[in-house]
């Protein structure tokens, strides 16, 4: 997937109080530390080592408390999903004495700084220390500590300071996701993961009064216990002050994780040295909102507390799904684009769609290759974009006219487009460039404008028509239908907007704005169980894993839940960030 590079410097501050820095440490492709300018916008990374009890600032060789640590070696990690950061980060290695020009002495110890060459993004900070100064590039002597790691992150226009030091009392003792997408919940203690099978790292981080960091031979040892009963997280460990974790494939799985530290201070009065946090897989739902050029993201069952609001590259959003890895695609009417962002989605774009559309009205996804199918009303195609969604897309236009909703074919893999201005359905076979259509459904079509694929072995297609819905069995080609569902007294249908399947009930359900209403079926009928009138407009629905619909409630700006089996009333109200609810997507 495209990303974009921003080069920028950011200065890192090491105030070490070591016997420290001669000469300045070597850096690969950098000037030597006494190049560093202090105080540069960016991040800034403040080490203290303080003094060593029965000395100070004023003694005549001031004792510091780890005087065996010559030199550091530092890796700044870009956080995954971070397309703005210098891609494979950057390492240094560095001496930290008192006789390296960037180190100086303070009142609570000997201050090092080292600058970084680092785009604006999130990182994380490797840390490892060693007992000999830097030779040929490398830290000399023996390892004193590693696997612990800060995060730091680097803003255009702006200095960021995170401080740490080699010693002290822990105060505060925190869980801190460095890689792999974990959104913060209400709760201080609940993260979400946004993505299945996904690994991520968490770095523990004992921190002293001031808030810093307690790092080096001097931090604590950590340990770490994972109540991970039946919800099969893969890959659970801990090294040193990072643990790592592999998301399972399938939602409401928690990890919960309780960590530890032992160590002399640790023992004192005061000290904070255990810490819990709890990892669960949950949906998102995404809703487009047209007219404030946005796309808001929900946690579901937490209406009002928005976890992202995607603005970057937004512009008259009318379409938005998910790829199977988490990724959030917008359709844009108002600049012919589409745009892909990753978790957790409050970035630019990292990858954008613009060749080849003209008043995009409908997108669809293969779930198998990832292919993105956009409808072009005002040419009369349909772009079939390939990732990394950086090239040309594959065009198709035989027999499309006025084309609108989108779906890819679960058991065949063949393209399907609804075309209002000749009133017909029409398949297409991948490659799907330049491809003539193999399927055409004319019998009981009229201005068609939504599509939904059964996704079992059977594969029966529903086609959102005039005043009806239409139930089709395979083969496609000249199909009669085998099912109308047609406006009742009861259930009244105008004109369909959205066609949805809950496998928990079993049941179709049609959202019909201009009917006001949202009709309930049970499979292969067209007896309606159950109607709710939504007035007005209820143009999409959705269901979610545990059988919940959603329901797009435009003129009211809001979506609300019902649970299953759908009857009564709403068990949640969405709202906040709303301009619009002009579409809806789940993931997973």
């Amino acid at each position: 997937m495209k990303r974009t590079l921003i080069t920028r410097c950011g200065a890192i501050v090491l105030a070490a109080g070591l016997a420290a820095c001669s000469g300045g440490g070597s850096r690969s492709g950098l000037p030597p530390t006494s190049g560093a300018v202090i105080g540069a916008a960016g991040g800034s990374l403040q080490i203290t080592v303080p003094f060593a009890a029965t000395s100070g600032a004023g003694s005549k060789a001031p004792a510091y408390v780890s005087t065996g640590t010559q030199s550091v070696r530092i890796v700044a990690n870009p956080n995954a999903g971070c397309g703005t950061c210098t891609v494979g980060g950057q390492t240094i290695t560095a001496n930290l004495n008192a006789s390296n020009p960037n180190c100086a002495t303070g009142a609570n110890g000997l201050t090092c700084t080292i600058a970084f060459a680092l785009a604006p993004g999130a990182y994380t900070l490797g840390i490892a220390t060693y007992s000999g100064v830097v030779s040929g590039g490398n830290p000399g002597g023996s390892l004193l500590s590693e696997n612990q790691s800060v995060p730091l992150t680097i803003v255009s226009g702006a200095n960021t300071v995170v401080t740490a030091t080699l010693d002290g009392v822990p105060v505060s003792f925190d869980l801190v996701p460095t890689q792999g997408a974990l959104v913060k919940a209400a709760n201080n203690n609940y993260y979400h993961a946004e993505a299945f099978n996904a690994p991520m790292t968490i770095s523990i981080i004992a921190r002293d009064a001031a808030g810093a960091a307690i790092i080096g031979a001097g931090a604590p040892a950590y340990s770490a216990t994972f109540n991970n009963a039946g919800n099969n997280w893969t890959n659970v460990s801990i090294t040193g002050g990072t643990i790592s974790a592999t998301s399972p494939n399938f939602r409401q799985a928690t990890l919960v994780i309780n960590a530890s530290a032992t160590s002399p201070a640790c023992q004192l009065l005061g000290a904070v040295c255990a810490a819990t946090m709890n990892i669960n897989v949950d949906q998102e739902m995404a809703v487009a909102s047209k007219p404030n050029n946005t796309v808001v993201v929900y946690l579901l069952g937490v209406p009002n507390a928005p976890v992202a609001t995607v603005t970057q590259g937004v512009n008259g959003p009318t379409v938005v799904l998910f790829d199977p890895s988490g990724d959030l695609f917008v359709c844009n009417e108002g600049n012919n684009t589409v745009t892909e962002y990753a978790p957790p989605y409050t970035g630019a774009p990292i990858a954008t769609m613009s060749t080849g559309i003209s008043t995009p009205q409908g997108m669809a996804i293969d779930r198998f290759t990832a292919d993105i199918a956009v409808s072009s009303f005002g040419n009369n195609t349909v772009a079939v974009f390939t990732p990394p969604y950086t090239g040309a897309p594959g065009v198709v236009s035989n027999a499309i006219h006025q084309p609108d909703g989108l779906a890819f074919d679960p058991v065949a893999g063949d393209l399907f487009v609804t075309n209002g201005g000749n009133g017909t359905v029409t398949g297409y076979p991948a490659p799907f460039a330049n491809q003539t259509a193999t399927s055409t459904i004319s019998q009981g079509v009229s201005s068609p404008n939504a599509l939904h694929f059964m996704n079992n072995v059977a594969g029966d297609l529903y086609v959102a028509t005039g005043n009806a819905i239409q139930q089709y069995h395979r083969p496609f080609n000249a199909a009669t239908p085998a099912l109308t569902i047609a406006s009742t007294v009861a259930a009244p249908v105008s004109r369909p907007w959205t066609i949805a399947y809950s496998g928990n009930t079993n049941q179709i359900i049609e959202a019909d704005p201009f009917a006001q209403r949202v009709n309930i079926y049970p499979l292969n009928s067209a007896i309606a169980t159950y109607s709710l009138q939504l007035s007005p407009n209820p143009q999409c629905a959705i269901v979610d894993q545990d059988g919940n619909m959603y329901v797009c409630n435009y003129a009211f700006t809001e979506i609300q839940s019902y649970a299953p089996p759908y009857n009564g009333s709403p068990t949640g109200t969405y709202f906040q960030g709303l301009g619009g609810t002009d579409a809806v997507a789940l993931f997973p």
